[in-house]
């Protein structure tokens, strides 16, 4: 599982909640994502951002609340996924399809995998535990997917009060930040390709 960041814009003129939403709406509208697959959001703590009325997190509330009148039982079917969060104290639950349930048990009871559990973050341990239980290992990381953490939107505020200071405050943080915090490697052999060589006089 990989942290990415999504992409970085401009805002013109005003910068309410109401601004910032329709920017990250637009975005997702252009690219076909989906405002369900958003578990949660880290901000500044600005107002435009925090506002219970119309920050962005309004906003998203809203939107929050629209899905669940959609998917009520929303809260009990993330019960169903204790077995995820920690398959050694939890009985076979029967929201988990009969082939992996034997597997499961399998995991449980191992005691090398116990020890790597108490170690290693959920994600590892389960990317660990899908090279020997395959089916299981992909079934619990396709539910583990909703819940990133929020280091890679802390990095990037880092990031940009190193790039954008007081002398560069008219820069244009777009490419610049998403290249500092990037997590893939950028393809140089297809970059360079694309750019035509500079021809000496």
């Amino acid at each position: 599982m990989n942290e990415h960041i999504l992409f970085c814009k401009k805002l013109t003129g005003r910068t309410t909640g109401q601004d910032v939403f329709n920017v990250i709406d637009n975005f997702f509208s252009q690219h076909k994502l989906d405002w369900k697959s958003c578990s949660h959001v880290c901000t500044d703590g600005a107002a435009a951002m925090t506002g219970r009325v119309n920050g962005l997190m309004a906003h998203i509330k809203k939107l929050k609340n629209e899905f669940n009148s959609y998917f009520p039982d929303i809260d009990n079917k993330s019960s169903t996924l204790d077995w995820v969060c920690n398959p050694f104290v939890t009985c076979i639950n029967s929201s988990i399809p009969a082939r992996l349930q034997e597997d499961l048990i399998d995991v449980s009871s191992d005691r090398s995998l116990t020890m790597r559990y108490s170690s290693t973050p959920l994600t590892q341990f389960w990317c660990g535990v899908e090279k020997e239980y395959p089916e299981l290992g992909k079934h619990a990381l396709n539910e583990l997917l909703p819940f990133g953490s929020t280091y890679l939107c802390e990095v990037t505020f880092s990031a940009m009060t190193h790039i954008k200071t007081k002398h560069r405050n008219r820069l244009n943080l777009e490419n610049n930040l998403v290249t500092a915090v990037a997590t893939i490697s950028p393809r140089l052999t297809k970059l360079m390709r694309e750019k035509q060589a500079q021809v000496s006089h």
